[in-house]
């Protein structure tokens, strides 16, 4: 009986996983954005980010997996230092 109750639970569970990205929203709620989210932030193609990337101009992390990440704090901070204000406003 416990058997079948842990194979259903489980079933569950991956539906779940499935359903709702668990690593994605446990990557939001530690401010980290992938290169589809960091691209749509800046309204470029995901190639440019991957660009700057190899060029080491934007701040990123490799996960465990081998992914690439981007600190939300680190790219609100590269924002603000590449941001030109227009003069006069």
């Amino acid at each position: 009986m416990t058997e079948q109750i842990e194979e259903k639970l489980l079933k569950v569970l991956t539906e779940l996983e499935k359903r709702f990205d668990v690593k994605e929203a446990s990557e939001k709620s530690i401010g980290l954005l992938t290169t589809e989210q960091l691209a749509k932030r800046w309204e470029v193609s995901p190639n440019k980010i991957k660009q700057m990337k190899a060029e080491n101009k934007i701040p990123f992390i490799k996960i465990g997996d081998g992914s690439i990440r981007f600190p939300i704090k680190d790219i609100e901070a590269f924002e603000a230092r590449n941001t030109t204000r227009a003069s006069g406003l």
